[in-house]
């Protein structure tokens, strides 16, 4: 399931008294003040069975899922009741709240709601700071010091919680789904919200959960009583108190399997409805330690993310220093790469923007005289009269929170320099980051530890005895670095050197920056401007422009011809820029070659390792028919994953590829809808040479 809007549309409330706001769209009370906080904590916690579950719960992590985040009280109210009891236990648990709305308050009608509840302040507050602009998809965000997590995702709510589950085929509806502990259903009544509360919607939360996931509904309707009993809960009805409504609540006793028989699909073999589950990701155990080989910034943010999740890494660097290849430049540019259509490439692209964007706070807030971060903007140039027409049409798409056509003086006056172009791509929340301080803050965890060596094998060894198997990271005379039950490849083009990713088509680009002098003109450039290469503001006395692009070459010399090619570049860019300088003697010039690590389809490369012979056998049938019904889940090497391929933007890619794979070892809920998931899977390549008869 994918959007059909990437901009969602904003919830349009009318105030009354000051203190309650109802929906336009729905024409029904949104906010009620006092009472609908203590209508809140009367059905979600006072008369539910959540605080019992949380004492019984035995997991480091529970979950629970909503339907209608709206003014985000119910999530609010359960995350500081969560904290108090866990700080009452002494324990450090965290609370994943995952939630879903299709029509986002604006942060002005949030604040304005939030103000109201003085109780909530401090988590409103944090709240408010990391809460998304209304883009569709799948938002994760952190507050209390990461012991709440908050996944919060735009648009339909049968839409957005299918983009969750592990696959879309009807015989692995359930299979290796993330599951939730508890649910709220909550929202407008089912005769004002239809949607909200159909079968279809219902029988995908039953597929999330687990036998005893408890669900709580904010509506005592027998028709909605009939539709969960019908998905496979048990549903009693609580008593009427004062003005409360009644509410729902049951528990998943057994799930609704379809009978479908594979014989009923054998005369249309050649053309199933339902893709094959090549891209399933397989069941995982959270081990206890992990190795991660590599430590660009892929490698650094997964090892972060598998640290912050308890598990023990083993980060294994061959050089004496992290963040030494193209993860080793003094600047690296939070790049966006956009489209006016609505496509895979363009979604994942806005994605992993807006989650870098947050990931690195701490490095884009920090004062830039300590050469960590500037969070300047970024301003994109057309390279074409095409371009100018297209910045229009992306503009229109989003909000202004997250990208502004910038026209005339304007746009000069964000630049800080006259341009010749009249009109730009402004990205306010944007900016530059240096990538290997980015790489040693990541590290800096007490379940992080770093060993310099260079990986020449991996293999993958079982010890019968502890009825388990681990992987092995050997050195150049085949000894053990290191022994872990899961390996992350973070190692960019070296990834392809092993048995197991061998076919991967990944490409060796080389890129040189160029670092050149400021005169008194251009060091009044405020912002990083992109088009044909790009330039930033002046750091340390210099502007870095860049880079050039060169395939299937080994040299990490510095070149004066690059040096004079990124200088050219500079017109073609804008005109104006070589204004801004004097005659530059590229002999004296300094900068940095490194190489970038590329796909075919331009995305990265994240997710479980396929095994290349089962795919080929178990999905040889697609090279009659791409949709052949093959209902054969994706061979992949068990607890052998990828994080690589990010070209040109590591610092944007990164972070959300680390996340996901972490949440896939984890089981935990993926930042990411199934379409992109599969957009960037590893066995993605494998799958398109099967069509083509290549393989």
């Amino acid at each position: 399931m994918h959007p059909k809007k990437i901009t969602a549309l904003e919830a349009e409330l009318t105030w009354s008294n000051s203190i309650s706001a109802t929906s336009l769209l729905f024409d029904s009370l949104y906010f009620d003040g006092y009472a609908g906080i203590k209508k809140i904590r009367h059905t979600f916690l006072e008369q539910s069975p959540l605080i019992a579950q949380w004492k019984s719960h035995n997991k480091d992590l529970f979950s629970i899922g909503e339907t209608g985040f709206g003014a985000g009280l119910n999530f609010l109210i359960t995350a500081k009741a969560w904290l108090e009891y866990c700080d009452t236990q002494k324990n450090k648990k965290i609370l994943h709240f995952v939630s879903v709305e299709k029509f986002p308050l604006s942060k002005e009608d949030l604040k304005r709601i939030l103000s109201l509840v003085p109780e909530l302040f401090e988590l409103g507050q944090e709240l408010l700071d990391v809460y998304p602009p209304p883009i569709s998809g799948i938002h994760k965000l952190y507050l209390a010091k990461k012991r709440i997590v908050l996944t919060l995702m735009y648009g339909d709510g049968y839409d957005m919680f299918s983009s969750i589950k592990n696959s879309d085929h009807p015989f692995f509806e359930r299979q290796n789904n993330p599951v939730f502990d508890t649910w709220f259903l909550d929202g407008f009544s089912p005769t004002k919200n239809k949607h909200m509360w159909s079968i279809k919607l219902l029988k995908v939360i039953a597929d999330l959960s687990r036998l005893g996931t408890t669900i709580i509904a904010s509506t005592s309707e027998e028709i909605i009583r009939q539709r969960l009993e019908k998905v496979g809960f048990s549903i009693g009805i609580t008593p009427k108190l004062s003005c409360i409504n009644n509410t729902l609540v049951g528990i998943f006793k057994s799930p609704i399997l379809l009978h479908i028989s594979k014989e009923s699909w054998v005369p249309s073999r050649f053309h199933s409805p339902h893709k094959a589950p090549w891209y399933l990701t397989p069941e995982a155990k959270k081990p206890k330690t992990a190795i991660v080989i590599g430590g660009g910034i892929a490698g650094c943010s997964t090892a972060r993310s598998l640290a912050e999740r308890g598990i023990s890494v083993i980060l294994i660097e061959r050089h004496e220093k992290i963040g030494q290849e193209a993860s080793g430049n003094p600047q690296g540019i939070l790049y966006p790469k956009l489209s006016s259509s609505i496509s895979q490439i363009s979604r994942f692209g806005v994605t992993a923007l807006l989650a870098a964007s947050r990931y690195y706070n701490n490095l884009l807030d920090s004062d830039v005289s300590h050469y960590l971060g500037d969070r300047c903007g970024v301003l994109i140039l057309p390279k074409s009269t095409h371009d100018k027409k297209n910045f229009k049409k992306i503009a229109s798409l989003f909000p202004s929170s997250f990208v502004q056509l910038l026209k005339d003086r304007v746009l000069d006056r964000q630049a800080g320099l006259p341009l010749v172009n009249r009109l730009g791509l402004f990205f306010p929340k944007l900016g530059w980051i240096c990538p290997p301080k980015a790489c040693e803050s990541l590290i800096k965890h007490r379940l992080i530890t770093v060993h310099k060596a260079e990986v020449k094998d991996i293999n993958l060894r079982s010890e019968p005895e502890k009825d388990c198997q681990s992987w092995n990271a050997l050195d150049h005379e085949n000894r053990v670095i290191a022994s872990a039950p899961v390996m992350i490849i973070a190692c960019a083009f070296n990834s392809s050197k092993f048995n197991q990713t061998a076919h991967l088509p990944i490409n060796k680009v080389r890129g040189q920056t160029t670092m050149t002098p400021p005169t008194t003109r251009s060091s009044s450039l405020k912002t990083i401007l992109c088009g044909k290469g790009y330039m930033l503001p002046v750091l340390d006395g210099t502007h870095t422009l860049g880079a050039t692009y060169n395939l299937n070459e080994n040299e990490t010399d510095t070149r004066i011809e690059d040096h004079k090619a990124n200088i050219n570049q500079l017109e073609m860019i804008d005109p104006a820029l070589v204004q801004n300088f004097e005659e530059i003697d590229v002999t004296t010039l300094n900068g940095r070659a490194s190489f970038r690590c590329t796909t075919p389809d331009f995305l990265p490369i994240a997710g479980p390792a396929p095994r290349l012979n089962d795919y080929v056998i178990n999905y040889k049938l697609m090279r009659e028919a791409g949709r052949a019904h093959i209902p054969i889940p994706g061979s992949c090497w068990e607890g052998l994953y990828l994080n690589i391929g990010h070209g040109s933007r590591g610092l944007s890619y990164a972070p959300i590829c680390a996340d996901l794979v972490a949440s896939q070892i984890c089981g935990e809920v993926p930042p990411l809808e199934l379409d992109l998931r599969q957009a960037i899977h590893p066995g993605r390549f494998i799958i398109r040479d099967i069509k083509k008869g290549k393989l």
